[in-house]
């Protein structure tokens, strides 16, 4: 019974460890996709506006 709760305890730890992996990895997309909103209508280096 006790393997069993330090099994449950793990997984549960793996599980909020995921979790907040995701989190960090949207919220530095968010990021990223929000300098890029950020940047339209700006021309890109290399090119020259005619």
């Amino acid at each position: 019974a006790a393997e069993a709760k330090i099994r449950e305890a793990e997984e549960t730890e793996r599980i909020a460890r995921l979790l907040a992996e995701e989190a960090e990895r949207k919220a530095k997309r968010d990021a990223r996709y929000a300098a890029r909103k950020a940047r339209v209508g700006r021309t890109p280096p290399g090119f020259s506006a005619r």
